[in-house]
């Protein structure tokens, strides 16, 4: 939950286990993220990296279209039929 406060000022709880995991490669380091979905409780108007980061809200459709070239798609994918949305 840290980062979800540090770089996008969310407040929340964890919902259920993990979603699963993807890599990618930033700055020559090969790095594995755990993906949760979280219940959203706050959004705080001010964060850790808010001068660096923008947070932005998107439907499911939008999200797919967005992260079409992003190492999570096919997990979002997933998620989004497990939520009964597409």
């Amino acid at each position: 939950m840290n980062e979800a406060w540090e770089e996008a000022g969310i407040v929340g709880q964890i919902v259920g286990d993990r979603l699963g995991t993807y890599d990618y490669v930033k700055r020559g380091a090969r790095l594995m993220v755990a993906v949760y979905l979280i219940e959203v409780v706050e959004l705080e108007s001010r964060w850790d990296e808010a001068d660096v980061r923008e947070r932005k809200w998107f439907s499911p459709a939008e999200a797919t279209s967005l992260l079409k070239s992003h190492p999570v798609s096919d997990l979002f994918a997933r998620t989004m039929e497990r939520l009964g949305r597409r």
